[in-house]
């Protein structure tokens, strides 16, 4: 996740404009039957909580961030669609302030200033090492969602290209994409049918003390925390 205020704009703003004058933000985001969204959604959520912690980073270097820290909540019930009726029509500019979606961008704008976090000592070798047990259990799991399954390997394929391109890793955010990597786990741990343990056990191995804390920050929060923070 290079900046998670620009990923989060460019999901609302497809699916505002998906929704048109007038959608049914049922059919509109994909819940329609045969669809499978969920990628998209944990994309999403990621991209939340990492805009959270990066708030919560500012604000603890001294940054003035109240502002942004009271659309956090706007943020949410837009991805959430509250308290609007998932199955009646509304136009995107209702489901998607156009002032809401202006200070996402804002943000965004600021994180794009804002240097990276500094990948922890031995970091690279734990995501290496985690990205090896999730590409074997994506082999043996086939009880994932399709949309899941591909989130997942296009996460992994994006940390292994920063991993092997040194040009590229300089500028990569390992911490972001290691928040990102967690969430997903912990939720193929929650959809597997079979194969939990190892998805949490994958997940678990972000989890080891670090200069500064954890490697990644959304485990510190766990997944109470984590649906906690997104309302479930």
């Amino acid at each position: 996740m290079g900046n998670p205020a620009r990923e989060l704009l460019t999901i609302f703003r497809a699916w505002s404009s998906a929704q048109g004058s007038s959608g049914e933000p049922y059919v509109t985001r994909g819940w329609a039957t045969g669809a499978e969204p969920d990628g998209e959604y944990f994309a999403a959520m990621a991209s939340l909580l990492q805009i959270r912690r990066d708030l919560d980073d500012l604000g603890d270097a001294g940054a003035d961030v109240d502002h942004y820290d009271t659309y956090v909540s706007a943020w949410l019930q837009m991805l959430l669609n509250y308290p609007n009726h998932w199955q009646a029509a509304a136009s995107g500019g209702v489901a998607f302030p156009k002032s809401d979606l202006d200070h996402l961008a804002g943000l965004a704008t600021l994180l794009d200033m804002t240097p990276r976090r500094v990948l922890p000592a031995g970091g690279q070798d734990l995501l290496r090492k985690t990205i090896a047990d999730a590409k074997t259990l994506l082999i043996e799991d086939t009880s994932l969602s399709s949309q899941l399954q591909t989130y997942l390997v296009r996460l992994i394929r994006e940390i292994e290209r920063a991993l092997e391109d040194e040009a590229l890793g300089d500028e990569f955010d390992y911490l972001a994409k290691a928040e990102d990597l967690w969430v997903a786990l912990q939720a193929a741990a929650g959809q597997s049918r079979g194969k939990k343990t190892g998805w949490k056990a994958a997940a678990a191995r972000l989890l080891i003390p670090a200069a500064g804390g954890v490697l990644t920050h959304a485990g510190e929060l766990g997944l109470d925390g984590i649906q906690q923070a997104l309302g479930r």
